[in-house]
């Protein structure tokens, strides 16, 4: 219950907002938004590695430079589905999902084997 109020102060809703909500959460709001216009223009190639800051302005939403000005900038989706999504199109965020959906696979095959608690691995997982 603590957790739903929580999260209901960091979106803007609720009694604990002016303690949580932050306007970098509405921010990373824009470039999520950004990036899944990225995205959706370059689906097969997208806008090139390292290149978000490059393409943010041209692709961020009209409500982006109301609300925070046209001087806002970022160089990143701040989610690393969507950076890797905006930055080499749906195929490379397949590539990825798949060896992220593998390396869980894996892990979990290994945490079924143990016979103890195996701190190391976990570390490391």
């Amino acid at each position: 219950m603590v957790g739903f109020i929580a999260l209901m102060g960091a979106l803007q809703k609720g009694p604990l907002t002016s303690f949580i909500y932050k306007t970098s959460v509405s921010l990373r709001g824009e470039y999520w938004k950004a990036g899944i216009n990225m995205a959706e223009k370059f689906p097969l190639s997208g806008v090139g590695m390292d290149t978000y800051g490059d393409w943010y302005r041209r692709t961020r939403t009209v409500g982006s430079i109301s609300d925070f000005g046209e001087k806002d900038f970022s160089n990143a989706a701040h989610n690393v589905f969507l950076d890797i999504s905006s930055s080499g199109g749906f195929p490379l965020l397949l590539i990825y999902l798949i060896l992220v959906i593998y390396t869980l696979i894996s892990a979990i095959r290994v945490l079924k084997r143990s016979r103890e608690f195996n701190a190391p691995f976990i570390a490391i997982f």
